[in-house]
Parts: structure tokens; sequence; C-alpha cells
């Protein structure tokens, strides 16, 4: 392995590399900093660029505006410092790989638009759907659990998750942990139509677009 060589900048942010089996392998702490993640790649010192297109995927399975724009983020510099690489290097895989994570967020992207039109249309009816006195509220988030909202009734703070399509069972395990980082009795599902026996503090809303 060669000694480690700043020979890349990214967003005038710069990213060592050292050279391992004549390809580059770039310092994760720099791939996080330049990121602005907190990431740390199951403490890896040193990370390819295909464990940055993994990450991007991870990123993006916890679906925000803000994780979207990260995931595209985290795209670019795999291009860049790959691409900009001068040595030997499968750029056959790279490309594969790049093109079938490209695909992945752009599904994730639109599927996720779409529930977010269905996030709105649930907040704009609350009243309607759940009670007069029942209101979107704003609680602050807890890392890696994030409703798509909160309604409060009463004294009460609930958590509710929204599924375009069906509420299934992997939506149900999402929403109970959500009830159990916000300690909250009980909890709201909102989908086209629900696929698995929820238990008895959970209320379905069927909720659709158009």
């Amino acid at each position: 392995m060669q000694a480690l060589q700043n020979v890349f900048s990214f967003q005038e942010r710069p990213v060592r590399v050292v050279v391992k089996g004549g390809e580059p392998w770039f310092v994760a702490r720099d791939v996080c900093e330049v990121l602005e993640i907190s990431k740390s790649f199951d403490d890896k010192l040193y990370v390819h660029v295909f464990d940055i297109l993994s990450l991007a995927g991870e990123i993006i399975s916890e679906y925000s505006r803000e994780n979207k724009k990260k995931a595209w983020e985290c795209m670019k510099l795999a291009s860049t410092m790959y691409h900009s690489w001068k040595g030997p290097k499968n750029i056959t895989t790279f490309n594969n790989l790049y093109g079938a994570m490209a695909t992945h967020l752009t599904w994730i992207s639109d599927i996720s638009t779409n529930e977010f039109a269905l996030q709105d249309l649930f907040k704009s009816r609350v009243k309607e759907l759940i009670s007069p006195e029942a209101e979107i509220v704003s609680v602050p988030r807890l890392k890696k659990h994030w409703p798509d909202s909160f309604v409060k009734l009463g004294d009460e703070v609930i958590p509710v998750e929204v599924k375009l399509d069906a509420f299934d069972n992997k939506a149900l395990r999402q929403l109970m942990r959500y009830m159990k980082a916000y300690d909250a009795q009980r909890g709201l599902a909102v989908a086209g139509r629900l696929t698995v026996e929820l238990p008895t503090n959970i209320s379905f809303i069927e909720l659709k677009i158009g």
C-alpha cells in the first residue's frame, strides 16, 4: 500500500487517497467530512468508490428531500473521484453499479414524491378524517425516527405513517418503532389499502390520491 496522498479535491475540500491493488482507496473520515455526514463506513479507515455508491443507497432508504440531495452528492463524489483516477480501474463494473444505483434513486424519488402528495392531502383533511379537534403539530425529530407527521388530539400526540399503496407488515414495524421512540400510546396508519392486521392501538385511515 502506498503512502497517503492529497490528490483529490471535491468542492474545494481534500480527500486523501491510498493505492491498494492498483486502485484508489479513500480515507473514510475525509469522505464523511466532504459529504457532511456522520456515517463511519463501519469504522473502516479507507473506502472504495463502490462503498460510496452503497452509502447513497443507505441514505435514500430513509427518504427525505434532504437525504435525496445527499444521496446524489455521494453519487457525484464517487463518479468524480473514480473518473479522475489515472491509474488502473474497472470502469465497466463502476459504470454498471453507478447506473443501477442511479435507477434505484430515481425510482425511490418518484415513489416518495407521490407519497409527499398523499402526506399533504392527509394534513389538509386531518380534521375531516379524524376529528374536528385534531391538528397537525411539529415535534422535535429524533435521529433515524422520522414519522411522516404528528397529530395532536386532546393531550395526546400521535405519530403518523403514510404509504402510497399498501400499508403492510414492514410499514407496521416502522410505525411501531416510531411509537416506541416517541413514547406514543397510539399510532395512525394512512394508505390506499391495508394488508396487515393492526394492533388495537393503531388506527387505519384509507386515503388515496385522485
